[in-house]
């Protein structure tokens, strides 16, 4: 150990000698020792060299491999300066720059008061770059950790209203790896513990906030946007007078809205109580196709309109359209086309017992065959001068269906005088009721006769 202090000491005597030990105050008095040099006043030491070893450098100092060298005293209050403050060259300092591995601490220790590192901390005046571990590795992996302190309180990333165009870059590159960027991705153990907010704070002035998640690139990539259970869990909720737009304008995949297998779910649209909300679907120019309820394996039960309290308006085709309704019963597959399935609703309905369709004018006597006469329930009877004209109801043999009991046909006077009357084929029995007027012989006047069972028929006559 001696024999050491003694080499440190003859060490920093030969660097004295070399580099120059001066005093920076008149009448300082400088001491050597054995392992040591101290000064009453200023130490300066100089040298010339631009090596960048201790053997080469203009002040180089070297201790022994396993040796440490410290600069500043334990009680020291003083400020330690690597780097002339007052320089006015532009000064490179490089700190453990070897190509061995290196580790190098800053305020590492346990501080049991408050302290503050600064890098680059000062009111810059012209261009500043700070780079920390942006070099482009080779090999070997980096790991870069900032913040990761449980007492970390507070982490500001440009967190200042800048005064020129700003960029703030996380995972930017051009990536031939798989990229993975986490945000708040820590289990919350608290109500609210992972609050992450984007863009959030209203602009002012003429300012806007453009925000974007995803491309929109023709690519195989997915953009999920998760909510819990709780009301609400996801919200679009712009301000009142804004937009939501889901959906490309020249979009042709297809957009799901509630799409549940095996349970139950709700969709509702536009079910506040506003004033006059307005549902438009396929409203569009182009050539749409809506389907409600189309599924062939469940039990659908579609309502439209059918609160019992309201007077609701509802209108389903215009004029021009085609109008198709279907059900176990009955069907309209075109314009003016009515199929019956129930046997019921053939025999009452498909029999024409309600039709009120003017017939085929009559002009001279003759039978009216039940198919003519179930085809409509009015004719229209012009006599030639003042021949007269008897009707015969039903062709030889024919006696009126089940569907056509309580039916009236109506025949009408029109031109000329000739006397008009209804009679009965060799089947029906026709009785006649006296109503009102003589014979029916006058434009104007006519025979209502009411068909009461399939062979009898009450007919009654209104003449001036």
């Amino acid at each position: 150990m001696k024999k050491l202090l003694k080499g440190l000491g003859i060490g920093f005597l030969a660097l004295a000698l070399v580099v120059g030990v001066g005093a920076g105050s008149a009448g300082a008095t400088t001491t050597f020792t054995a392992n040591s040099i101290s000064e009453s006043g200023l130490l300066k030491l100089t040298g010339v060299g631009t090596g960048t070893t201790a053997a080469l450098a203009g002040i180089g100092l070297n201790a022994a491999t396993t040796s440490t060298i410290v600069l500043g005293g334990a009680a020291q209050t003083g400020e330690i300066d690597i780097g002339d403050s007052a320089s006015t060259a532009i000064t490179t300092v490089n700190i453990a720059n070897a190509t061995t591995g290196s580790a190098v601490t800053v305020a590492n220790g346990v501080n049991t008061v408050a302290q503050t590192v600064s890098i680059a901390n000062g009111a810059s005046a012209a261009n500043t770059t700070v780079n920390i571990m942006s070099g482009v590795g080779t090999a070997g992996a980096g790991v870069l950790a900032i913040g990761n302190n449980t007492r970390v309180t507070t982490i500001g990333l440009g967190n200042i209203a800048p005064t020129a165009a700003r960029t703030t870059t996380i995972a930017g590159g051009t990536s031939a790896v798989v990229d993975t960027v986490n945000i708040g991705t820590g289990a919350a153990t608290a109500a609210g513990g992972k609050t992450i907010n984007i863009g959030t704070t209203d602009p002012t002035g003429s300012g806007t906030n453009l925000i974007t998640i995803g491309t929109d690139g023709d690519f195989a990539s997915t953009t999920t946007i998760q909510g819990g259970s709780g009301t609400a869990a996801i919200a679009l909720t712009p301000q009142t007078t804004g937009t939501i737009v889901i959906g490309a304008a020249a979009g042709t995949g297809a957009i799901t809205l509630g799409s549940t297998s095996g349970a139950s779910q709700i969709v509702n649209i536009a079910t506040g109580d506003g004033a006059t909300p307005t549902v438009n679907i396929s409203t569009g120019d182009g050539l749409g196709t809506i389907n409600i309820g189309t599924g062939t394996t469940g039990l659908e039960t579609i309502h439209i309109g059918d609160d019992a309290s309201l007077v609701n308006v509802i209108t389903i085709g215009g004029a021009a359209s085609s109008l198709a309704l279907a059900d176990a019963e009955w069907s309209i597959t075109s314009p003016g086309v009515a199929t019956f399935v129930s046997s019921t609703a053939t025999t009452f309905m498909a029999a024409d017992a309600y039709r009120v369709t003017n017939g085929t004018t009559i002009t001279a006597t003759g039978a009216l065959s039940k198919a003519t006469l179930q085809a409509a329930s009015y004719f229209l009877v012009d006599t030639t001068g003042a021949t007269a004209v008897a009707v015969t109801l039903g062709s030889a043999g024919e006696s009126f269906d089940a569907g056509d009991i309580g039916r009236t046909l109506m025949f009408g006077h029109g031109a000329n005088t000739g006397a008009l009357t209804v009679v009965a084929n060799d089947t029906l029995t026709v009785a006649t009721v006296a109503a009102a007027g003589a014979a029916v012989d006058l434009a104007g006047d006519w025979i209502e006769c009411n068909i009461l069972t399939a062979t009898l028929v009450t007919c009654a006559s209104f003449a001036q």
